[in-house]
Protein backbone atom coordinates (compact mmCIF):
# COMPACT_ATOMS: atom_id res chain seq x y z
CA UNK A 1 0.00 0.00 0.00
CA UNK A 2 1.17 3.49 -0.35
CA UNK A 3 0.24 4.68 3.14
CA UNK A 4 -1.38 2.83 6.10
CA UNK A 5 -2.71 4.54 9.36
CA UNK A 6 -3.70 1.86 11.01
CA UNK A 7 -5.17 1.03 14.97
CA UNK A 8 -7.66 3.10 16.75
CA UNK A 9 -5.42 3.53 20.05
CA UNK A 10 -2.40 5.10 18.43
CA UNK A 11 -2.58 5.49 14.82
CA UNK A 12 1.58 5.85 13.51
CA UNK A 13 2.95 8.39 11.66
CA UNK A 14 2.56 8.23 7.76
CA UNK A 15 4.35 5.65 6.20
CA UNK A 16 4.69 5.81 2.59
CA UNK A 17 5.12 2.82 0.80
CA UNK A 18 6.25 2.81 -2.94
CA UNK A 19 5.73 -0.65 -3.80
CA UNK A 20 2.95 0.70 -6.63
CA UNK A 21 3.57 4.05 -7.02
CA UNK A 22 7.39 4.53 -7.04
CA UNK A 23 8.83 7.97 -5.67
CA UNK A 24 5.43 8.67 -3.31
CA UNK A 25 5.42 11.60 -1.07
CA UNK A 26 2.96 13.31 0.88
CA UNK A 27 2.54 16.35 -2.08
CA UNK A 28 2.46 13.38 -4.88
CA UNK A 29 -0.97 14.21 -6.74
CA UNK A 30 -3.74 11.46 -5.66
CA UNK A 31 -7.77 11.34 -6.23
CA UNK A 32 -9.40 8.73 -4.87
CA UNK A 33 -11.42 6.37 -7.27
CA UNK A 34 -12.95 4.09 -4.91
CA UNK A 35 -13.65 3.50 -0.95
CA UNK A 36 -14.11 -0.39 -0.21
CA UNK A 37 -15.19 -0.65 3.79
CA UNK A 38 -14.55 -4.71 4.68
CA UNK A 39 -15.58 -6.19 8.24
CA UNK A 40 -18.50 -4.29 8.87
CA UNK A 41 -20.80 -6.98 9.90
CA UNK A 42 -22.89 -5.27 12.65
CA UNK A 43 -22.85 -1.83 11.59
CA UNK A 44 -24.09 0.08 8.27
CA UNK A 45 -21.60 0.99 6.11
CA UNK A 46 -22.77 4.94 5.98
CA UNK A 47 -21.60 5.08 9.34
CA UNK A 48 -18.08 4.90 7.99
CA UNK A 49 -18.37 5.93 4.47
CA UNK A 50 -20.17 9.41 5.96
CA UNK A 51 -16.73 9.72 7.93
CA UNK A 52 -14.67 10.07 5.16
CA UNK A 53 -16.49 12.70 2.98
CA UNK A 54 -13.24 14.72 2.85
CA UNK A 55 -11.80 12.34 0.58
CA UNK A 56 -13.73 13.35 -2.10
CA UNK A 57 -11.89 16.50 -2.42
CA UNK A 58 -8.26 15.41 -1.51
CA UNK A 59 -5.70 16.16 -4.20
CA UNK A 60 -2.88 14.49 -2.88
CA UNK A 61 -1.59 11.51 -0.67
CA UNK A 62 -1.27 13.72 2.20
CA UNK A 63 -4.77 14.89 2.51
CA UNK A 64 -5.67 11.63 1.93
CA UNK A 65 -3.99 10.14 4.75
CA UNK A 66 -5.11 13.77 7.14
CA UNK A 67 -8.66 12.40 6.02
CA UNK A 68 -7.96 8.98 7.22
CA UNK A 69 -6.62 9.78 10.47
CA UNK A 70 -9.59 12.55 11.02
CA UNK A 71 -11.71 9.91 10.19
CA UNK A 72 -9.90 7.25 12.69
CA UNK A 73 -10.75 9.60 15.39
CA UNK A 74 -14.08 10.29 14.69
CA UNK A 75 -14.84 6.24 14.81
CA UNK A 76 -13.18 6.09 18.00
CA UNK A 77 -15.24 8.00 19.93
CA UNK A 78 -18.43 6.28 18.30
CA UNK A 79 -16.59 3.16 20.65
CA UNK A 80 -18.73 0.03 18.62
CA UNK A 81 -14.65 -0.60 16.67
CA UNK A 82 -11.56 -2.42 18.46
CA UNK A 83 -9.79 -1.31 15.49
CA UNK A 84 -9.91 0.32 12.68
CA UNK A 85 -7.11 -0.01 9.30
CA UNK A 86 -6.92 2.51 6.34
CA UNK A 87 -4.73 1.73 3.86
CA UNK A 88 -4.42 3.41 0.44
CA UNK A 89 -2.94 2.03 -2.84
CA UNK A 90 -2.87 2.69 -6.32
CA UNK A 91 -6.55 1.85 -8.31
CA UNK A 92 -6.02 -1.87 -10.04
CA UNK A 93 -8.47 -0.13 -12.56
CA UNK A 94 -7.99 3.23 -14.35
CA UNK A 95 -5.26 3.63 -12.27
CA UNK A 96 -4.90 7.15 -13.29
CA UNK A 97 -7.17 10.63 -14.86
CA UNK A 98 -4.82 12.46 -17.13
CA UNK A 99 -1.66 13.04 -15.51
CA UNK A 100 -3.05 12.35 -11.71
CA UNK A 101 -3.09 8.91 -10.61
CA UNK A 102 -6.41 7.41 -8.81
CA UNK A 103 -5.99 5.83 -5.33
CA UNK A 104 -8.08 2.88 -3.58
CA UNK A 105 -8.93 3.81 -0.06
CA UNK A 106 -9.50 0.27 1.94
CA UNK A 107 -11.20 0.72 5.38
CA UNK A 108 -10.95 -2.98 7.43
CA UNK A 109 -12.36 -2.65 10.58
CA UNK A 110 -13.00 -5.12 13.72
CA UNK A 111 -16.16 -4.53 15.59
CA UNK A 112 -17.00 -4.62 19.17
CA UNK A 113 -19.14 -7.66 20.67
CA UNK A 114 -22.81 -6.35 20.36
CA UNK A 115 -23.15 -6.76 24.36
CA UNK A 116 -24.87 -4.17 27.24
CA UNK A 117 -23.10 -2.65 29.48
CA UNK A 118 -23.98 -1.95 33.21
CA UNK A 119 -23.05 0.45 35.65
CA UNK A 120 -23.63 1.58 39.34
CA UNK A 121 -23.30 4.97 41.12
CA UNK A 122 -24.12 7.37 43.78
CA UNK A 123 -23.81 11.50 43.22
CA UNK A 124 -25.67 14.16 45.24
CA UNK A 125 -28.05 16.81 43.82
CA UNK A 126 -29.51 19.47 45.73
CA UNK A 127 -28.64 18.05 49.08
CA UNK A 128 -29.70 14.79 48.28
CA UNK A 129 -27.73 11.76 47.89
CA UNK A 130 -28.78 8.95 45.11
CA UNK A 131 -27.81 5.81 43.96
CA UNK A 132 -28.36 4.88 40.43
CA UNK A 133 -27.61 2.25 37.92
CA UNK A 134 -27.69 2.25 33.80
CA UNK A 135 -27.76 -0.43 30.99
CA UNK A 136 -26.61 0.91 27.95
CA UNK A 137 -26.92 -1.29 24.37
CA UNK A 138 -24.67 0.44 21.79
CA UNK A 139 -24.97 -0.17 17.78
CA UNK A 140 -28.17 -2.36 18.18
CA UNK A 141 -29.34 -1.33 14.76
CA UNK A 142 -26.00 -0.81 13.06
CA UNK A 143 -25.72 2.74 13.32
CA UNK A 144 -23.82 3.52 15.77
CA UNK A 145 -26.99 4.64 18.03
CA UNK A 146 -26.68 4.24 21.83
CA UNK A 147 -30.06 2.77 23.40
CA UNK A 148 -30.55 2.76 27.90
CA UNK A 149 -32.33 2.61 30.59
CA UNK A 150 -31.35 4.46 33.85
CA UNK A 151 -33.06 4.21 37.48
CA UNK A 152 -32.18 6.26 40.41
CA UNK A 153 -33.30 6.42 43.95
CA UNK A 154 -32.49 8.99 46.68
CA UNK A 155 -32.12 8.97 50.18
CA UNK A 156 -35.21 11.25 50.75
CA UNK A 157 -37.48 9.27 48.63
CA UNK A 158 -37.08 10.71 45.18
CA UNK A 159 -36.70 8.31 41.95
CA UNK A 160 -36.26 8.82 38.64
CA UNK A 161 -36.78 6.19 35.88
CA UNK A 162 -34.94 7.34 32.30
CA UNK A 163 -35.22 5.69 29.05
CA UNK A 164 -32.98 7.36 26.14
CA UNK A 165 -31.79 7.08 22.55
CA UNK A 166 -28.95 8.99 21.30
CA UNK A 167 -27.40 9.27 17.67
CA UNK A 168 -24.11 10.44 17.81
CA UNK A 169 -22.21 11.78 14.74
CA UNK A 170 -25.62 12.68 13.03
CA UNK A 171 -24.64 12.16 8.94
CA UNK A 172 -20.62 12.03 10.00
CA UNK A 173 -20.78 15.78 11.07
CA UNK A 174 -20.36 16.56 14.33
CA UNK A 175 -23.90 16.51 15.87
CA UNK A 176 -25.76 14.50 18.30
CA UNK A 177 -29.49 13.56 18.44
CA UNK A 178 -31.12 12.43 21.69
CA UNK A 179 -34.75 11.40 22.56
CA UNK A 180 -36.09 10.42 26.21
CA UNK A 181 -38.97 9.80 28.00
CA UNK A 182 -38.57 10.07 32.09
CA UNK A 183 -40.57 9.39 35.10
CA UNK A 184 -39.31 11.03 38.26
CA UNK A 185 -40.76 11.72 41.73
CA UNK A 186 -38.51 14.47 43.72
CA UNK A 187 -38.70 15.49 47.26
CA UNK A 188 -38.62 18.67 48.68
CA UNK A 189 -40.49 18.21 51.66
CA UNK A 190 -37.55 19.04 54.19
CA UNK A 191 -36.79 22.42 52.18
CA UNK A 192 -40.38 23.25 51.00
CA UNK A 193 -43.09 20.57 51.98
CA UNK A 194 -43.51 19.29 48.81
CA UNK A 195 -42.74 16.80 46.34
CA UNK A 196 -43.09 16.72 42.60
CA UNK A 197 -44.14 14.09 40.29
CA UNK A 198 -43.32 14.43 36.41
CA UNK A 199 -43.47 12.73 33.19
CA UNK A 200 -41.51 14.08 30.46
CA UNK A 201 -40.82 13.54 27.09
CA UNK A 202 -37.62 15.49 24.97
CA UNK A 203 -35.86 15.72 22.22
CA UNK A 204 -32.59 17.76 21.41
CA UNK A 205 -29.74 18.22 19.02
CA UNK A 206 -26.26 19.40 19.63
CA UNK A 207 -23.64 20.43 17.54
CA UNK A 208 -20.25 21.17 18.22
CA UNK A 209 -18.09 20.81 21.86
CA UNK A 210 -17.91 22.83 24.07
CA UNK A 211 -13.66 22.29 24.29
CA UNK A 212 -13.65 23.45 20.19
CA UNK A 213 -13.33 27.24 19.49
CA UNK A 214 -17.03 27.52 18.38
CA UNK A 215 -18.18 25.92 22.07
CA UNK A 216 -21.06 23.58 21.87
CA UNK A 217 -24.82 24.84 21.13
CA UNK A 218 -27.36 22.65 22.08
CA UNK A 219 -31.46 23.41 20.93
CA UNK A 220 -34.24 20.52 22.95
CA UNK A 221 -37.91 20.48 23.33
CA UNK A 222 -39.49 19.34 26.35
CA UNK A 223 -43.35 18.84 26.84
CA UNK A 224 -44.35 17.10 30.51
CA UNK A 225 -46.94 17.23 33.48
CA UNK A 226 -45.89 17.86 36.25
CA UNK A 227 -47.98 17.49 39.81
CA UNK A 228 -47.02 19.43 43.23
CA UNK A 229 -48.11 16.82 45.63
CA UNK A 230 -47.86 15.06 48.84
CA UNK A 231 -48.42 18.88 50.57
CA UNK A 232 -48.90 18.44 54.27
CA UNK A 233 -52.23 20.41 54.28
CA UNK A 234 -51.76 20.88 58.46
CA UNK A 235 -48.63 22.32 57.92
CA UNK A 236 -47.31 23.34 55.08
CA UNK A 237 -47.38 26.86 54.13
CA UNK A 238 -50.02 29.26 52.00
CA UNK A 239 -47.96 29.79 49.52
CA UNK A 240 -46.81 26.04 48.72
CA UNK A 241 -50.82 25.20 49.61
CA UNK A 242 -51.74 27.28 46.56
CA UNK A 243 -49.64 25.47 44.12
CA UNK A 244 -51.25 21.85 44.84
CA UNK A 245 -52.25 20.17 41.26
CA UNK A 246 -51.34 19.57 38.01
CA UNK A 247 -49.49 21.70 35.49
CA UNK A 248 -48.44 20.95 31.99
CA UNK A 249 -45.31 22.57 30.43
CA UNK A 250 -44.10 22.35 26.92
CA UNK A 251 -40.56 24.45 26.40
CA UNK A 252 -38.06 25.58 23.69
CA UNK A 253 -34.28 25.51 25.50
CA UNK A 254 -31.11 26.68 23.68
CA UNK A 255 -28.13 26.61 25.50
CA UNK A 256 -24.21 27.35 24.54
CA UNK A 257 -20.99 26.23 26.61
CA UNK A 258 -17.40 26.79 26.29
CA UNK A 259 -14.33 25.54 28.02
CA UNK A 260 -11.50 25.50 27.76
CA UNK A 261 -10.05 24.35 31.17
CA UNK A 262 -7.41 22.19 32.31
CA UNK A 263 -9.31 19.90 34.54
CA UNK A 264 -13.04 19.64 34.95
CA UNK A 265 -13.28 18.78 38.78
CA UNK A 266 -10.42 21.21 40.40
CA UNK A 267 -9.39 23.59 37.25
CA UNK A 268 -6.29 25.65 37.60
CA UNK A 269 -6.09 27.27 34.36
CA UNK A 270 -8.71 27.89 31.48
CA UNK A 271 -12.57 29.33 31.08
CA UNK A 272 -15.68 28.66 31.47
CA UNK A 273 -19.31 30.00 29.78
CA UNK A 274 -22.38 28.38 29.70
CA UNK A 275 -25.52 30.44 28.58
CA UNK A 276 -29.82 29.13 28.73
CA UNK A 277 -32.45 30.20 27.69
CA UNK A 278 -36.07 29.27 28.23
CA UNK A 279 -39.26 29.94 26.79
CA UNK A 280 -42.50 27.88 27.95
CA UNK A 281 -46.02 28.43 26.75
CA UNK A 282 -45.35 28.77 23.06
CA UNK A 283 -48.57 29.06 20.92
CA UNK A 284 -50.47 29.09 23.97
CA UNK A 285 -49.62 25.67 25.04
CA UNK A 286 -49.15 24.13 28.33
CA UNK A 287 -49.98 26.21 31.68
CA UNK A 288 -46.46 27.87 32.09
CA UNK A 289 -45.77 30.29 30.33
CA UNK A 290 -42.41 32.20 31.23
CA UNK A 291 -38.79 32.77 29.92
CA UNK A 292 -36.08 31.61 31.96
CA UNK A 293 -32.04 33.17 31.09
CA UNK A 294 -29.55 31.82 33.23
CA UNK A 295 -25.53 32.60 32.85
CA UNK A 296 -22.40 31.18 34.79
CA UNK A 297 -18.47 32.38 33.84
CA UNK A 298 -15.91 30.41 35.50
CA UNK A 299 -12.10 32.18 34.51
CA UNK A 300 -9.38 30.23 36.34
CA UNK A 301 -5.68 31.74 36.50
CA UNK A 302 -1.90 30.43 38.41
CA UNK A 303 -0.33 33.31 39.50
CA UNK A 304 3.02 32.48 37.83
CA UNK A 305 3.42 36.36 36.81
CA UNK A 306 4.00 37.42 40.35
CA UNK A 307 6.43 34.01 40.44
CA UNK A 308 3.86 32.05 42.58
CA UNK A 309 2.63 29.01 40.25
CA UNK A 310 1.24 26.64 42.17
CA UNK A 311 -0.81 29.38 43.68
CA UNK A 312 -4.44 29.46 41.82
CA UNK A 313 -6.65 32.61 41.26
CA UNK A 314 -10.71 31.77 40.41
CA UNK A 315 -13.40 33.99 39.67
CA UNK A 316 -16.81 32.68 38.83
CA UNK A 317 -20.40 34.79 38.78
CA UNK A 318 -23.68 33.13 37.55
CA UNK A 319 -27.38 35.74 36.90
CA UNK A 320 -30.88 33.74 36.65
CA UNK A 321 -33.50 35.87 35.51
CA UNK A 322 -36.89 34.54 35.29
CA UNK A 323 -39.76 36.35 33.68
CA UNK A 324 -43.43 35.30 33.13
CA UNK A 325 -45.11 35.78 29.71
CA UNK A 326 -48.60 35.76 30.75
CA UNK A 327 -50.44 38.88 32.26
CA UNK A 328 -52.72 37.37 35.07
CA UNK A 329 -56.27 37.06 34.69
CA UNK A 330 -58.39 40.06 35.84
CA UNK A 331 -60.75 39.23 38.48
CA UNK A 332 -64.39 39.02 37.40
CA UNK A 333 -67.15 42.04 37.44
CA UNK A 334 -67.69 42.92 40.85
CA UNK A 335 -65.08 40.67 43.11
CA UNK A 336 -61.93 42.51 44.62
CA UNK A 337 -58.41 42.19 42.85
CA UNK A 338 -56.62 39.64 45.52
CA UNK A 339 -54.57 40.65 47.88
CA UNK A 340 -50.81 41.50 46.70
CA UNK A 341 -48.19 38.30 47.29
CA UNK A 342 -44.80 39.27 46.77
CA UNK A 343 -43.48 35.66 47.64
CA UNK A 344 -45.92 34.03 45.05
CA UNK A 345 -44.69 33.07 41.47
CA UNK A 346 -46.03 35.36 38.96
CA UNK A 347 -48.86 33.92 36.64
CA UNK A 348 -47.51 31.26 34.48
CA UNK A 349 -44.36 30.44 36.44
CA UNK A 350 -44.85 27.28 39.28
CA UNK A 351 -42.69 26.30 42.03
CA UNK A 352 -40.47 24.09 40.27
CA UNK A 353 -39.45 26.48 37.64
CA UNK A 354 -38.01 28.91 40.03
CA UNK A 355 -34.64 29.97 40.93
CA UNK A 356 -33.30 28.41 44.16
CA UNK A 357 -30.57 29.55 46.05
CA UNK A 358 -27.63 28.59 48.97
CA UNK A 359 -25.46 24.99 49.35
CA UNK A 360 -22.72 23.45 48.09
CA UNK A 361 -21.60 25.23 44.74
CA UNK A 362 -24.08 27.87 44.79
CA UNK A 363 -23.77 29.86 47.98
CA UNK A 364 -21.50 28.10 50.80
CA UNK A 365 -22.05 28.90 54.48
CA UNK A 366 -26.19 28.40 53.72
CA UNK A 367 -28.21 25.49 53.79
CA UNK A 368 -29.35 23.72 50.40
CA UNK A 369 -32.41 26.32 49.07
CA UNK A 370 -31.92 28.39 52.29
CA UNK A 371 -31.93 31.69 51.20
CA UNK A 372 -34.22 33.98 49.14
CA UNK A 373 -38.33 34.32 49.74
CA UNK A 374 -39.52 32.17 52.30
CA UNK A 375 -42.48 31.27 53.97
CA UNK A 376 -43.65 30.04 57.59
CA UNK A 377 -45.12 27.15 58.23
CA UNK A 378 -48.22 26.13 60.19
CA UNK A 379 -48.01 24.30 63.20
CA UNK A 380 -50.09 21.40 63.79
CA UNK A 381 -52.32 23.64 66.52
CA UNK A 382 -52.69 26.41 63.72
CA UNK A 383 -51.21 28.66 66.20
CA UNK A 384 -48.15 30.45 65.34
CA UNK A 385 -44.63 29.58 66.64
CA UNK A 386 -40.92 31.67 66.35
CA UNK A 387 -39.29 28.36 65.87
CA UNK A 388 -42.17 26.65 62.80
CA UNK A 389 -39.83 25.93 60.10
CA UNK A 390 -40.06 27.88 56.86
CA UNK A 391 -40.81 26.91 53.16
CA UNK A 392 -38.18 27.70 50.62
CA UNK A 393 -40.60 29.43 47.71
CA UNK A 394 -37.63 30.44 45.44
CA UNK A 395 -37.16 33.64 42.99
CA UNK A 396 -36.93 35.22 40.08
CA UNK A 397 -34.34 37.23 39.96
CA UNK A 398 -30.55 35.40 40.82
CA UNK A 399 -26.82 36.41 41.12
CA UNK A 400 -23.93 35.25 42.89
CA UNK A 401 -20.42 35.46 42.42
CA UNK A 402 -17.00 34.07 44.37
CA UNK A 403 -13.19 34.44 44.79
CA UNK A 404 -11.03 32.56 45.53
CA UNK A 405 -7.38 31.47 45.88
CA UNK A 406 -6.27 27.24 45.66
CA UNK A 407 -3.17 25.84 46.51
CA UNK A 408 -1.57 21.90 46.37
CA UNK A 409 -1.52 20.72 49.93
CA UNK A 410 2.18 19.29 50.85
CA UNK A 411 2.69 15.90 51.73
CA UNK A 412 2.47 12.68 49.76
CA UNK A 413 -0.52 11.36 50.39
CA UNK A 414 -2.54 14.93 49.29
CA UNK A 415 -0.52 14.79 46.40
CA UNK A 416 -1.41 11.43 45.32
CA UNK A 417 -4.60 12.60 46.46
CA UNK A 418 -4.77 15.47 44.42
CA UNK A 419 -6.11 17.59 47.17
CA UNK A 420 -5.83 21.67 47.13
CA UNK A 421 -6.22 23.92 49.99
CA UNK A 422 -8.39 27.44 49.09
CA UNK A 423 -9.72 30.11 50.70
CA UNK A 424 -12.59 31.79 49.37
CA UNK A 425 -14.95 34.13 49.86
CA UNK A 426 -18.56 34.49 48.00
CA UNK A 427 -21.65 36.98 47.86
CA UNK A 428 -25.21 36.21 46.65
CA UNK A 429 -29.04 37.40 46.28
CA UNK A 430 -32.14 35.80 45.18
CA UNK A 431 -35.55 37.82 45.05
CA UNK A 432 -38.86 37.13 43.57
CA UNK A 433 -40.36 40.02 41.26
CA UNK A 434 -42.94 41.35 43.39
CA UNK A 435 -40.63 40.81 46.44
CA UNK A 436 -38.06 44.04 45.11
CA UNK A 437 -40.49 46.29 45.37
CA UNK A 438 -44.26 44.36 46.30
CA UNK A 439 -43.27 44.99 50.51
CA UNK A 440 -42.69 48.42 50.42
CA UNK A 441 -46.17 49.16 48.32
CA UNK A 442 -47.89 46.84 50.95
CA UNK A 443 -46.87 48.86 54.08
CA UNK A 444 -48.34 52.05 51.66
CA UNK A 445 -44.35 53.52 51.14
CA UNK A 446 -42.72 54.65 47.88
CA UNK A 447 -41.42 51.59 46.28
CA UNK A 448 -37.26 51.70 46.06
CA UNK A 449 -35.56 51.21 43.22
CA UNK A 450 -35.20 47.44 42.19
CA UNK A 451 -31.39 47.71 42.16
CA UNK A 452 -31.66 49.44 45.24
CA UNK A 453 -33.78 46.49 46.93
CA UNK A 454 -31.76 43.83 45.12
CA UNK A 455 -28.30 44.89 47.12
CA UNK A 456 -30.03 45.36 50.21
CA UNK A 457 -30.73 41.72 49.95
CA UNK A 458 -26.99 40.85 49.37
CA UNK A 459 -25.84 37.42 51.62
CA UNK A 460 -21.91 36.67 51.82
CA UNK A 461 -19.60 34.57 53.53
CA UNK A 462 -15.96 33.72 53.50
CA UNK A 463 -14.14 30.46 54.00
CA UNK A 464 -11.36 28.18 54.22
CA UNK A 465 -11.26 24.43 53.00
CA UNK A 466 -10.04 21.35 51.15
CA UNK A 467 -10.99 20.11 48.04
CA UNK A 468 -10.35 16.65 46.53
CA UNK A 469 -11.18 14.94 43.19
CA UNK A 470 -13.63 12.10 43.32
CA UNK A 471 -15.53 9.92 40.25
CA UNK A 472 -18.26 11.95 41.64
CA UNK A 473 -17.34 15.32 41.39
CA UNK A 474 -15.41 18.02 43.67
CA UNK A 475 -15.73 16.90 47.09
CA UNK A 476 -15.21 20.01 49.14
CA UNK A 477 -14.68 20.45 53.37
CA UNK A 478 -14.45 23.48 54.64
CA UNK A 479 -15.17 25.46 57.41
CA UNK A 480 -17.65 28.67 57.08
CA UNK A 481 -18.20 32.03 58.27
CA UNK A 482 -21.32 33.97 57.15
CA UNK A 483 -21.09 37.77 57.38
CA UNK A 484 -24.50 39.35 55.99
CA UNK A 485 -27.61 37.33 56.27
CA UNK A 486 -31.37 37.95 56.17
CA UNK A 487 -33.89 36.78 58.43
CA UNK A 488 -35.17 33.33 57.68
CA UNK A 489 -31.90 32.37 56.12
CA UNK A 490 -30.77 28.59 56.75
CA UNK A 491 -27.40 28.74 57.70
CA UNK A 492 -24.83 26.44 58.58
CA UNK A 493 -24.61 26.88 62.71
CA UNK A 494 -21.15 25.33 63.20
CA UNK A 495 -19.45 26.47 60.00
CA UNK A 496 -18.22 22.89 58.77
CA UNK A 497 -19.83 21.97 55.78
CA UNK A 498 -19.18 19.01 53.20
CA UNK A 499 -20.67 19.19 49.50
CA UNK A 500 -20.30 17.68 46.35
CA UNK A 501 -20.21 19.88 43.67
CA UNK A 502 -20.45 17.82 40.09
CA UNK A 503 -17.69 18.43 37.12
CA UNK A 504 -17.68 22.30 35.61
CA UNK A 505 -17.47 20.81 32.38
Amino acid sequence: PLLRSCRLARPPPLRLRPRRMPGATPDTPCRVHRLVVRGAEQTHESVIRNELRALRTASNLGEIHAACAVAAAHLESLQIFEAADFAVDRARADGSQGDMPLADVVVTVSERQRLATASTGVHSTAGEGSMDAEVRVRNLFGRAEVLGVEMEAGQHKSNTFRLYATKPRWGGADARLHAEVCKTVLSHQRKSSYSEKGHTASVSAAVGHAALPGGCHEVSYEAGLREVCHVPVRTASWAVLSQRGLSAKSSLKHSFSRASLDDAILPTRGALLRLTTEVAGLGGVGDAAFQKHTAEARVHTPLAALGLPQLSLSVAATLGLLLPRRAAPLPATGDSAPPPAPLMPPHGVFLPDRLFLGGPNSLWGFRTHGVGPREQRHTSTGLPHAKTPCDSLGGEVLATSSLSLSAPMPGRQFEKLGARAHAFASAGALHSLGGLTGTAAAEGLPPPSPGAAFVAGLRSCIGVGLAFPTPLGRLEVNLTQVLRRMPGDSVVRNGLQVGISPPAA
